[in-house]
């Protein structure tokens, strides 16, 4: 049986059999009340929550076992909640050279497997959407109903509006492989299918895809399977957790307090921009939001709106990077951006020097301890 959580959280369902035929559905669950569900070999839930992210990493070559229970501690860079209350997982076969890791909060998991239970339904697999796209796939995005699951070639994967995929894949949308559901890609070149829950349901199952429930949320047969493994590895990463949230403590706290006032910061010069009015939600999707609504009037003020919509997604990929004001005078836009540490910033002006569109220069860097505060003098080729 396959059953597919949509962003809306509405649940629909059907049954295949082993050689794909379609037994029963499709349906929709209702809401709270459990239902009789066929006997079935096995259930599988595919999750299309935005709340989902996927990062491509690089394998290492060898001591696979110790890195995989080291997982928490690599999406430390990439999330800014603490990380025992995530749950990050890779697929079961690391094969190759680099694999897909995914990260969810505890709670919303724990909601959606509430959820399910009170459907009388408890899933063998729970597998994010978007882990059925990507390279090696048969698809690169699934737009259905104003929203969209994707697997970026640049390694980045999960769910967005539509309106945000391009700028959540970093490249024109022509260049990926399209699914979408009846109108829901206006003006976009995609292959009609007619429901996403029919064509996941052909999608084979292998040891490749991400299967949320590893760890504490393993159903109870599998975690007897695993044995005692878990359980160590359980362990382990508890105390090694103590001894770093022990050590780290005192600075974590400093940090946020600075990150407040860097917060404040960002905020009053992004009232200078978009004046006291304007709500503050997402300034990259503001900003794309402004460049479109000036159109062919304010030349000056749409080139440094267009720079900003060109950088915007580098600078909130990597949440430890922080722009801290930006100004724009004669086709240069300088920004400065806190960073923590020099290298961290060498990457971030390297990732826009490889836009052949952009001349990047530094202007300045200062040291707060191992952070760097650096200002980059963005322009347009000429």
């Amino acid at each position: 049986m396959w059953l597919r959580v949509a962003p809306s959280g509405a649940i629909e369902w059907l049954c295949r059999d082993g050689q794909g035929r379609l037994l029963l559905g499709p349906g929709v669950c209702a809401s709270g009340s459990a239902q009789a569900w066929p006997k079935v070999d096995e259930t599988v839930v595919v999750w299309a929550d935005q709340s989902l992210v996927l990062r491509r990493v690089t394998l290492p070559s060898s001591g696979r076992s110790k890195w995989r229970t080291g997982l928490p501690y690599l999406a430390e860079d990439w999330v800014a909640g603490d990380v025992a209350e995530l749950q990050v997982v890779a697929p079961a076969n690391l094969s190759g050279h680099a694999t897909w890791v995914a990260v969810v909060e505890n709670k919303r998991l724990e909601s959606l497997l509430e959820q399910l239970r009170g459907l009388g339904l408890r899933p063998d697999r729970v597998i994010p959407e978007a882990s059925f796209l990507g390279p090696g796939r048969s698809a690169d995005a699934l737009l259905d109903g104003g929203n969209a699951s994707f697997a970026s070639p640049s390694g980045l994967a999960g769910g967005c509006e539509t309106d945000l995929l391009e700028m959540m894949v970093g490249e024109p949308l022509e260049g990926l492989r399209l699914l979408s559901t009846s109108g829901s890609a206006e003006g976009v070149h995609a292959d009609h299918i007619d429901s996403v829950l029919r064509w996941l349901s052909l999608q084979p199952v292998d040891d490749g895809l991400i299967d949320l429930l590893q760890g504490r949320f393993a159903p109870a047969g599998r975690q007897q399977a695993a044995g005692g493994w878990w359980r160590i590895a359980a362990v382990v990463a508890l105390v090694a957790l103590g001894v770093h949230t022990l050590v780290l403590g005192l600075e974590v706290y400093s940090l946020k307090s600075r990150e407040n006032a860097l917060s404040a910061e960002l905020e009053a010069k992004f009232r200078e921009v978009f004046g006291p009015e304007e709500r503050m939600v997402d300034p990259a999707f503001q900003i794309r939001v402004a460049h479109d609504r000036l159109g062919n009037t304010g030349v000056a003020h749409a080139e440094a709106l267009t720079l900003l919509k060109g950088i915007a997604p580098l600078l909130v990929a990597d949440s430890r990077l922080v722009l801290e004001g930006f100004v724009y005078d004669e086709g240069t836009l300088e920004v400065a951006v806190r960073a923590p540490d020099a290298t961290r910033f060498e990457g971030l002006r390297e990732q826009f020097r490889l836009n052949p569109q952009l001349q990047v220069e530094i202007g300045s860097t200062s040291y707060e301890g191992n952070e760097v505060i650096g200002r980059l003098r963005i322009r347009r080729q000429s």
